[in-house]
């Protein structure tokens, strides 16, 4: 039961998205609207099944703009 909400400023109401990817660059899924306005979630599936344990990427991409970081999953 993995879940992951990302949380933003947005004051230009700009569209952002959100994708996950493995540590070898393979996207493994696209997040989708979070629970609350200017968020988005990662229920820790890809395809509908839970990914195992591992690092994983995040990118939130916004007005051109990139923004990255990690997420760990251990069971």
């Amino acid at each position: 039961k993995d879940t992951i909400v990302f949380t933003y400023d947005n004051p230009r109401d700009s569209q952002v998205t959100g994708r996950i990817y493995d540590v070898r660059g393979r996207q493994v899924e696209t997040m989708r609207p979070g629970p609350i306005a200017n968020s988005l979630l990662w229920d820790g599936k890809s395809q509908g099944v839970t990914v195992p344990t591992g690092i994983y990427l995040y990118q939130l991409e916004a007005e051109g703009k990139k923004f990255s970081g990690t997420v760990v999953i251990i069971k």
